[in-house]
């Protein structure tokens, strides 16, 4: 099963480089293809993170947290969530950051963010998985998710940077040197 998912990661990370974040809406097949990339109930090592941020659900609540982790050729980006949230769905642009899906004013389009998964019954943890040499040396990573506990249901962006529209989006930037490959140690 494990061979499965790293070959469908792979699969997925190759369709991912080639939509690179554009402004163009992924076909259908495209769509399809990034919604399995995700590593459903399968728990990621995020204790080697080179960057980690929070999962802002509603503005106002901590709903989890985004790790990213890279080795020699990959680039990981996890959203884990904490107590009793659950991730119902997300979205994930990494990337050129003037290449992220935006409104004419600024704000962020996350359904057209090339990756997304949908977990109607949710899940605590979701895992993508990017091609290294297929990022500039710097990249932005806008991840977006729907969370729910019981009695609330909330939209997340990782905490970042602000997007220049009118909403409480927010990316972060990055640069691989921030990141010290495992094969360095």
């Amino acid at each position: 099963m494990m061979k499965t998912i790293v070959r469908t990661l792979l699969f997925c990370s190759a369709l991912f480089m080639m939509s690179a974040c554009e402004n163009e809406p992924m076909s259908n097949d495209d769509a399809a293809a990034a919604k399995i990339s995700q590593t459903e109930n399968v728990s990621f090592d995020v204790s080697n993170a080179c960057y980690t941020t929070d999962l802002i659900a509603g503005q106002y609540y901590l709903a989890g947290h985004i790790y990213v982790t890279m080795d020699a050729t990959k680039v990981y980006v996890t959203y884990s969530t904490v107590d009793n949230w659950r991730i119902k769905g997300t979205h994930l642009c990494v990337g050129d950051c003037n290449k992220i899906p935006q409104t004419g004013t600024g704000n962020p389009i996350p359904g057209k963010f090339p990756l997304a998964t949908s977990n109607p019954s949710g899940v605590q943890q979701v895992t993508f998985t990017i091609n290294k040499s297929d990022l500039g040396d710097c990249f932005c990573v806008a991840a977006h998710a729907d969370v729910s506990r019981p009695g609330q249901s909330e939209t997340a962006w990782a905490k970042g940077d602000n997007f220049p529209g009118s909403n409480w989006a927010m990316y972060f930037s990055l640069c691989k040197s921030n990141c010290v490959d495992e094969e360095q140690h």
